[in-house]
């Protein structure tokens, strides 16, 4: 989510004075009230009700107040730096000198969560707590925050990659499909042990009478990634294994599209 655009210049803050926790919920209440059509004491109240359930004060000097208010029709989101440091019962026990607050209606929680983890993510940028304290004014700031926002974002290309996952319930069809798949000079091949289900479901208390006994199944997984050119001859490989057409519940073939794909987990 992109804070950067919502988070407007004259919604950053620099505060010299040495301030309590009310005092600072207070001022950003007063800020607020002024760009919305709710009261301040109400603003205010319903920050403080939100720190009685838990502080929003996190580690490494960063709070995040946050709340919900049922008339509010958009978000309002800024940003207070407070040189003195607030003690904002951290997590930590330090002050917070970074206050991001977020307000936004109570009918749009998911929005309000996304908003609340890109803050504590773009927050937790390496040294940009350090510069937000140091800096001088607000347009260094926001210079700061749109920088810290850029190198978070990785732009991500589309990969002509492709992922083939294969179940397989049986020793001796693993072994063909393994050697098949290294026979083609696939470089990235993982294998991942498993149970099937009914050893699980066995443990449930619920649906433990439809199993007599709690036997060991043969179960792994083969993970491979490919270029895209491979996969319909790999396939092709696959379905020539002898009578595959007859094995079809010792195994599942999923092949998927990566979207992005990095790293070389070579054997």
């Amino acid at each position: 989510m992109d804070l950067d655009k919502m988070l407007l210049a004259q919604n950053i803050f620099i505060l010299e004075d040495k301030l309590k926790k009310k005092e600072a919920l207070a001022y950003i209440a007063s800020e607020v009230s002024k760009r919305s059509n709710i009261d301040q004491k109400k603003i205010l109240h319903h920050l403080i009700e939100r720190e009685n359930i838990s502080s929003t004060g996190f580690e490494k000097g960063i709070a995040i107040p946050h709340c919900q208010i049922e008339e509010l029709d958009k978000f309002h989101i800024g940003l207070v730096v407070a040189k003195e440091g607030i003690d904002f019962n951290s997590i930590d026990k330090q002050k917070s000198y970074i206050l991001f607050y977020i307000i936004g209606p109570n009918n749009q929680k998911e929005k309000h969560i996304k908003l609340l983890s890109s803050a504590s993510r773009l927050l937790s940028h390496s040294n940009i707590i350090d510069r937000l304290k140091e800096a001088s004014s607000t347009k260094e700031i926001e210079e700061l925050l749109l920088k810290a926002s850029l190198s978070t974002s990785t732009n991500l290309e589309p990969t002509q990659k492709m992922l083939f996952q294969i179940f397989v319930s049986s020793d001796s069809l693993f072994n063909q499909f393994l050697e098949i798949a290294v026979s083609q000079d696939i470089k990235s091949i993982s294998i991942l042990e498993g149970e099937s289900a009914a050893s699980y479901i066995y443990k449930l208390p619920l649906f433990a009478s439809f199993w007599d006994d709690q036997s060991e199944n043969f179960l792994r997984i083969i993970l491979l990634t490919v270029d895209s050119n491979m996969v319909n001859n790999l396939i092709r490989e696959f379905y020539l294994i002898p009578d595959i057409d007859k094995m079809e519940d010792s195994f599942s073939l999923n092949v998927i599209n990566l979207y992005f794909s990095a790293g070389k987990l070579e054997f």
